[in-house]
């Protein structure tokens, strides 16, 4: 090991390639370096240039130590000069071996690696030797990380590659989104959701308004209800977008949507625009009408923010009148690590005009219910137990839904479901045969099959076109008699 002057060393842009991303990790090298100083000698080799009258190295191991070396003012580092004549990816990845990598950057890795030995389908490792080297190494991964990670990891760099389209700036923001997921599986998940979302705009834009038997959806923002005439809906059920949890892009946004519900910067604020959306339907919603509303709370920094409570003193604050709070208990819930319970359960409140609303138990005892507890006797329970058919189990609300669409050439891209058996009750407890109900965040019209299937008229409001084609595809099969006919008596 020798001491040369920093002027002397170039960092090499092999390394930077493949190991851009440094987000909080330099800061604190920085500090730690001001404070230990260069604890580990940066490899290096010898260019046969001259930089400034003296011998110029290049870096191959410690781009980052120099960088904040030169930001320190430190004027020499320790090295160890090595023999080589060219900087590859091989000896790149070699001398990165003991760091500790962020998911972006083991995601270069499996990919370089991939490029490297010429690994794909179709190309047999136990005839081509080269091949043969690259899956043994990427053997190594899988034993550190495991295969469900490894295949992660190479499948999020395959779509961000589609999503990027060449442009290697867009490809370095997918990276860095990676390394800020709360894990693999969401990063992946999330552009999943995007390429399918491209692939959808391929097709077109859809109609202002979209019609399939008696059901209606409206492509615009449901802040706007000018569609509809005075006091024409029987019944809204509708689930808003959760506060902080979700993020509604638009195909071809690079940013999120500007005035986006949920994406306040606090609670208070969503809460006060969910209310002015939620009180414009009170001028379409017949005077015995009924609104349900499906909450979810959302814990920032440790508390629970109070979302569903908030949401009803700011309603009542309105005029609107809270008949009933319904608890859906749901026994899927994700396991959480957190210092609380695991959430097992969203709110339903049922919001009215007037104490005078349409109500009617009668049909409870023509419907079996089974597997699902939802009554005591011919009566409803306040809480709904449910064996939690979404997007996540088995044998889920969307999952054929998904099929029909691919059948289709649209690809599903909502799995913010809720069962039907929660429309279901709304629907058939303060309605009739024949009136019109209102889902102003439609989705992927959930209510909408309720309501058709049950005899009911429908309005979806919905802004993003991907959900309105899957919302069209899910209509369609209950008009052609091949959606799950909930079973009550003629």
């Amino acid at each position: 090991m020798k001491t040369i002057k920093t002027q002397q060393l170039v960092e090499n842009e092999l390394t930077n390639q493949l190991y851009f991303n440094e987000d909080q990790r330099f800061v604190e090298l920085v500090q730690s370096i001001e404070i230990h100083g260069i604890l580990e000698p940066l490899v290096v080799r010898a260019t046969g240039n001259k930089i400034l009258g003296l011998a110029e190295f290049e870096v191959i191991s410690g781009n980052r130590r120099l960088r904040a070396a030169i930001e320190l003012g430190i004027t020499e580092l320790p090295v160890i000069i090595k023999d080589v004549d060219v900087i590859t990816r091989e000896v790149v990845r070699a001398h990165q071996e003991q760091r500790v990598k962020t998911p972006s950057e083991l995601a270069l890795e499996l990919e370089e690696l991939r490029l490297t030995y010429g690994m794909k389908q179709g190309v047999r490792s136990d005839v081509d030797a080269r091949a043969r080297e690259g899956r043994l190494k990427r053997e190594e991964y899988i034993k550190k990380m495991g295969k469900s990670q490894v295949e992660r990891l190479q499948q999020y760099v395959s779509l961000a590659k589609v999503m990027a389209s060449g442009d290697q700036d867009v490809f370095k923001d997918y990276m860095v989104k990676l390394d800020k997921a709360k894990g693999v599986s969401t990063a992946l998940k999330s552009v999943q959701k995007q390429v399918k979302e491209r692939k959808n705009a391929l097709l077109g834009d859809v109609e202002t308004i979209t019609k399939v038997g008696n059901a209606e959806i409206i492509n615009k923002s449901c802040a706007d209800l000018s569609d509809l005439s005075d006091e024409s809906v029987a019944c809204v059920v509708t689930s808003p977008p959760y506060f902080d949890l979700r993020d509604f892009l638009l195909e071809g946004d690079k940013e999120e949507v500007e005035g986006q519900l949920g994406k306040e910067k606090t609670p208070d604020e969503f809460i006060n625009n969910l209310v002015e959306i939620l009180d414009n339907t009170k001028r379409v919603l017949k005077r015995d009408g009924s609104l349900f509303v499906n909450i979810f709370d959302t814990v920032r920094n440790g508390h629970m923010l109070n979302i569903p409570f908030k949401l009803v003193l700011k309603m009542v604050e309105k005029g609107w009148i809270l008949n009933d709070t319904i608890v859906w208990s749901k026994r899927n819930a994700r396991p959480t690590n957190n210092k609380r319970a695991i959430a097992t359960h969203e709110y339903i409140f049922h919001f009215v005009k007037s104490v005078q609303f349409y109500y009617d138990s009668s049909w409870i005892k023509d419907h079996n219910f089974e597997p699902h507890k939802l009554t005591l006797g011919v009566k409803l329970r306040s809480d709904l137990i449910f064996d939690g058919h979404t997007l996540e189990t088995a044998a889920n609300n969307n999952e054929g839904l998904k099929s029909a669409c691919e059948k289709e050439g649209v690809f599903m891209t909502h799995s913010a479901t809720f069962p039907k058996e929660v429309p279901l009750v709304s629907i058939m407890s303060t309605t009739k045969p024949g009136d019109l109900v209102l889902d102003i965040f439609s989705g992927t019209a959930t209510c909408g099959e309720v309501a058709l299937t049950t005899g009911r008229k429908y309005v979806g409001y919905e802004m993003n076109p991907s959900y309105i084609r899957a919302s069209v595809v899910r209509l369609k099969s209950v008009a052609q008699g091949s959606s799950t006919e909930f079973e009550l008596a003629a």
